[in-house]
């Protein structure tokens, strides 16, 4: 994966030429020059999780709570090419969301954006939900959630889209049917299946 990372557009590693994303690679972590005393920014990578995956983070050393945390995840479709997916999350631990999800194809050494549509940036509200939900009630309860693409280190073929409160659901919990959504690669497309709660 330390490959795809240094393929990655710059947009997809804010701030990094390449031989800083190569020492980021050595070393596990990198702070990027120019910091002072009120604001230095770092970058932090776990190269070590898995052959198919990859995350890393942009935060700060001087306290400030905005990041940005970016996964890599490769898999592979039934005729054995490969794809990459590109997610970046961030925010405020307290509103922080899906930015940015791209799928590329991986090719000769190239990464080249995917047009499919195999996966939407961000899955609806509406599927974490009672059927007959009252729109204004879905409002309220997607504006009290952080929700995000998780990668998942530990299974080549499957991500999900979780949703975390931020705040207590209170009476809008009875309304929400589970709050993880499980898409499962079948080497064509992915098919999303609702973790319900217990």
């Amino acid at each position: 994966m330390a490959e795809i990372f240094r393929l990655l557009p710059s947009y997809c590693a804010p701030e990094l030429d390449s031989k800083q994303r190569d020492t980021l690679l050595k070393n596990g972590e990198y702070i990027l020059p120019g910091g002072d005393s009120m604001e230095t920014v770092k970058y932090t990578i776990d190269t070590t999780r898995s052959p198919f995956y990859l995350h890393y983070v942009y935060d700060f050393t001087t306290g400030q709570r905005g990041f940005l945390s970016f996964e890599l995840k490769k898999i592979t479709r039934k005729d054995g090419t490969i794809l990459i997916i590109f997610s970046r999350y961030g925010g405020v631990p307290v509103d922080a969301h899906q930015q940015e999800l791209i799928v590329f194809n991986y090719k000769n050494k190239k990464l080249i954006p995917n047009k499919e549509n195999l996966l939407l940036k961000e899955v609806p509200i509406k599927y974490y939900l009672k059927d007959n939900t009252p729109d204004s009630i879905a409002s309220k309860i997607k504006n009290v959630m952080n929700a995000s693409y998780s990668l998942n280190s530990e299974d080549p073929n499957s991500i999900s889209f979780d949703l975390l409160p931020v705040v207590p659901l209170e009476e809008l919990e009875k309304y929400i049917l589970g709050d993880s959504m499980s898409l499962t690669w079948d080497g064509k497309k992915f098919v999303k299946k609702l973790i319900l709660y217990k």
